[in-house]
């Protein structure tokens, strides 16, 4: 019982922690490609 709990546990904390990293890589893909539009039409 205890182990199928940390199993559990360990799967949920996987799910959220993946969850996150993948928002925060969004996040900073979407300001990199902002970032090099605004530089492209700049430098032009």
């Amino acid at each position: 019982m205890g182990r199928w709990l940390a199993g559990r546990l360990m799967k949920d904390w996987d799910w959220s922690v993946a969850s996150s990293l993948r928002t925060v890589i969004n996040e900073v893909v979407v300001n990199m490609s902002l970032s090099r539009i605004t530089l492209g039409g700049s430098s032009q």
